[in-house]
């Protein structure tokens, strides 16, 4: 026979919290289910080096509240979703990658060029009449302070180049016509992503008029 310490022990535990009551206290445990079976595996495969897990994770909590999934099959097309939504993110940073590619070699090529005029050259002093010329063997720099600042512009043209979009850039232009494959690859990503958002109302409106 249970004594009275047990039996005020056992009425204290059964105070406790079992879980949410109400309808809505149940749909955030459920989405907080979900997000935590869609995040290991999925988001593993998406990231790319220098992109933040931070920032998926966040924007696929905001994207479940939003789509609110019920069952397999409406989960596996909003992690679709999310997939997809995360991807166009990158393709626009892909985009303005390749600008700032593009931008970072027209400064580094322009201001070479300037700050090379600043410079005597051993080849101009020794081999002038022979009119061979070598800009790299610098004897002296007509502007030491201009020449200084351009070399500062340069190297800042070229740290451009090493930002995360930048770096997304320069892998998609490997290959030539980068900007009509982009637009390409952007184009077929959104369509992809509308006929997925398609289905899964479909399905739930299928389901919410069984519902009733």
């Amino acid at each position: 026979m249970a004594t009275e310490k047990q039996i005020a022990a056992s009425r204290a535990n059964g105070k406790l919290s079992r879980g949410p009551k109400t309808p809505a206290g149940k749909a955030r445990a459920r989405l907080n289910a979900l997000k935590t079976g869609l995040s290991a595996a999925d988001s593993m495969i998406v990231l790319l080096p220098g992109e933040s897990q931070y920032e998926f994770d966040a924007q696929r909590e905001l994207l479940l509240a939003d789509l609110e999934p019920v069952g397999a099959r409406e989960e596996r097309l909003a992690a679709e979703v999310i997939d997809l939504t995360w991807r166009l993110r990158r393709a626009s940073k892909i985009e303005q990658g390749i600008l700032v590619q593009g931008v970072s070699d027209a400064d580094e090529g322009y201001l070479t060029g300037i700050k090379q005029m600043l410079e005597v050259t051993h080849a101009e002093v020794m081999l002038r009449a022979a009119g061979i010329k070598d800009p790299q063997a610098v004897a002296e720099v007509t502007d030491a302070e201009l020449h200084e600042q351009l070399e500062d512009m340069i190297a800042k043209a070229r740290g451009e180049k090493e930002t995360g979009e930048a770096r997304l850039g320069a892998a998609f232009m490997i290959h030539a016509d980068a900007f009509t494959r982009h637009s390409r690859y952007e184009t077929a990503l959104f369509n992809r992503r509308n006929r997925l958002l398609e289905m899964l109302s479909a399905l739930q409106a299928e389901r919410r008029g069984d519902d009733s």
